[in-house]
């Protein structure tokens, strides 16, 4: 197969490491209580499943000419055979040339991109830390906002406390 049909694939890879504060809820654990970190492995976790989504295909293929690069190379087992397939096929397809792993000792994210053309593994590789990172971001502004709300609303109902306070 490798010296025969096999058709060249190239590879670019990434590792991607979350310095912010965690934006998943924590989670008090043994590992945790003795200097791991479990918040940063949820945080990797969540980002793992955010660029192996739906929703991250569609952003790809809106992106990218994912479905026209993937169909028009390749041998008869590595070729997506339909470039009219269904979402769910693309998808099961983009798992297969995508791959997303957590590395718990190191506690970074490897993302490994296939494809058939280097330029195009590099620009799906850096589409997708683009998106991840906008991603995290927004995910970190919405725990920020709600986190500012919920000060505001102790400080005011404090604020109501002591005047009820100094009232009586």
């Amino acid at each position: 197969y490798w010296h025969f049909w096999a058709t060249d694939r190239f590879v670019s890879k990434a590792t991607v490491v979350l310095e912010s504060p965690q934006i998943a809820a924590p989670e008090l654990s043994l590992s945790s209580l003795m200097g791991g970190q479990a918040g940063n492995t949820q945080d990797l976790l969540l980002l793992r499943e955010h660029l192996l989504s739906v929703d991250m295909l569609r952003r790809v293929s809106d992106a990218l000419p994912f479905r026209e690069h993937y169909s028009a190379h390749g041998d008869r087992f590595t070729r997506l055979v339909d470039p009219e397939a269904s979402i769910e096929d693309l998808h099961d397809y983009y798992q297969r040339r995508i791959t997303v792993e957590v590395d718990d000792y190191s506690g970074v994210l490897n993302v490994t991109v296939e494809a058939f053309d280097p330029e195009f593994a590099q620009q799906l590789a850096q589409l997708l830390l683009d998106a991840g990172e906008s991603h995290m971001n927004e995910m970190g502004q919405q725990l920020a906002e709600e986190q500012v709300r919920f000060l505001e609303k102790q400080v005011e109902r404090l604020h109501d406390r002591f005047s009820e306070a100094r009232d009586d």
